[in-house]
């Protein structure tokens, strides 16, 4: 059972993506055969198929002027296949040459693709995806949609192998930003990142996918950003952002000013009613502008928005304490680990 989590950093450079041992903290990128666009990707998701086939669905920004795109790649070599769930894929911008290869499949262009962030693959050919403020990324609308909500034409949109569709339509979400399906394949979440952060909680229709209920939606007082949905339990891990000040600060000027980290985890119950937990914060020190939250068995990792490195946690569930490991990827794609033991929780 794999789940991936985003660096979600845009560059005019070429971006890529790398494989993580968690185990042994090692990493190698993925070369990406039979494609050879621009390559700057952002939201991901993994699915596995009846027949043990993987395929890897990611959002795709080219440049400026250039319509945002869904490109599908299927792994090969039995590289996904590892049964201790120690390895996790993940998106960074460093061009590395090594052997493991994953294959283009298809490149999906549609009008209602706009400006695409998350995205969930719910079947060989089919898709939810988000445009998160529903502006193109030169329109001046979109970063005035941040300040004034009701300029936002943010929705969800169903791509069902051949045709898209409005499955949550512009008008009901500010921000749509992660997105998630439940293990049971009964409800379809989303993340609203303004207006004070909202999990929204949607019934899917069994007959007819693209078609959303919706259900409720929860008031998690911080900005979420990536969410994801544990496989085993069902619960809910996001990134957030608690400062939109600093957040804000953080992106104009990433190199001198820092943001706060925080990850959340909500249980639901049966009836949909939400537990929502801290699992953790900093302050920016350690990592800023948390932009996912990823638990894996005993790891936590935290990706952020724009830095060049991530966190990853590993609780001891006897003694309660954890381990911050930082990796960090220099010019010359050096790895640089550094270990520190935290304080007892």
């Amino acid at each position: 059972m794999f789940r991936v989590f985003t660096h979600s950093h845009f560059s005019i450079e070429q971006g890529n993506m790398y494989l993580l041992n968690l185990d042994s903290s090692s990493i190698s990128v993925i070369p990406r055969e039979g494609f050879s666009g621009i390559f700057h990707p952002h939201g991901v998701s993994i699915y596995q198929t009846e027949d043990n086939r993987t395929f890897l669905y990611i959002v795709n920004h080219q440049n400026l002027g250039i319509p945002d795109q869904v490109l599908i790649f299927e792994f090969k070599n039995g590289i996904l296949w590892v049964d201790n769930q120690s390895w996790i894929y993940f998106l960074f911008i460093p061009i590395i040459n090594l052997s493991i290869q994953r294959y283009h499949v298809k490149t999906i262009e549609d009008d209602k693709f706009v400006s695409l962030n998350g995205i969930i693959a719910s079947g060989e050919h089919t898709f939810y995806v988000s445009n998160d403020l529903g502006h193109k990324r030169d329109n001046w609308k979109k970063f005035a949609s941040l300040m004034f909500s009701a300029l936002s034409k943010a929705s969800v949109v169903y791509w069902d192998g051949d045709s898209s569709y409005f499955a949550i339509p512009p008008g009901i979400l500010s921000f749509a930003n992660g997105v998630g399906i439940s293990i049971d394949r009964k409800y379809f979440y989303a993340a609203d990142t303004t207006n004070g952060g909202y999990f929204n909680i949607f019934s899917i229709d069994s007959k007819d996918p693209s078609k959303l209920e919706f259900i409720k939606k929860i008031f998690v007082n911080t900005g979420i950003d990536n969410i994801d949905v544990n496989p085993e339990d069902g619960s809910i891990t996001a990134g957030c952002h608690l400062n939109s000040f600093r957040f804000l600060q953080h992106v104009s000027n990433p190199k001198e000013k820092t943001a706060p980290s925080q990850v959340i985890r909500i249980v639901l119950d049966e009836e949909n009613n939400a537990s929502i937990e801290e699992i953790y914060l900093n302050n920016g020190d350690e990592i800023s502008a948390s932009a996912s939250g990823l638990v894996i068995g005993e790891y936590l990792l935290i990706t952020p928005l724009l830095e060049d490195s991530i966190v990853i946690c590993k609780k001891w569930w006897r003694s309660k304490s954890w381990l911050k490991i930082n990796l960090k990827f220099h010019s010359k794609s050096l790895l640089q680990i550094q270990k520190e033991k935290l304080k007892k929780r």
